[in-house]
This record gives structure tokens, C-alpha cells and sequence, in this order.
């Protein structure tokens, strides 16, 4: 599986292994509050995860 940040945050870093990728987003500085992310992003768990690539499938 590949993640990335959606908006691009200096902060965030990333979990490589041989075969995943996923974003840590730990260090990140972005408002975490409920109605900042209700503003700015989907909550839809299939919404997220519908554009996430298996690398290992190559499969998007």
C-alpha cells in the first residue's frame, strides 16, 4: 500500500518498508481539531482509501 499527505505538510514523514508506504503524520502541525478536519477533509473511509495504490498488486 502507498499513502502520501494530502497537503503536502513539511512535517509529515513516512513508513517505507519493501512493500508499503505509509505517511506519519505525528509531527504534523496542522489543526487536528473536529471542525477543522469537517472543513478541510472527507471522513468517508472509502472515499480515502479509494485512490490508495497496492504497489505490490500495482493496482490502483
Amino acid at each position: 500500500l502507498y499513502s502520501t499527505c494530502s497537503i503536502e505538510s513539511k512535517d509529515g514523514a513516512q513508513f517505507v518498508s519493501d512493500e508499503a508506504i505509509h505517511q506519519d503524520c505525528s509531527g504534523c502541525t496542522v489543526p487536528h481539531h473536529e471542525a477543522y478536519i469537517k472543513k478541510y477533509f472527507s471522513r468517508d473511509w472509502f472515499e480515502i482509501m479509494g485512490s490508495v495504490q497496492n504497489v505490490k498488486e500495482n493496482q490502483v
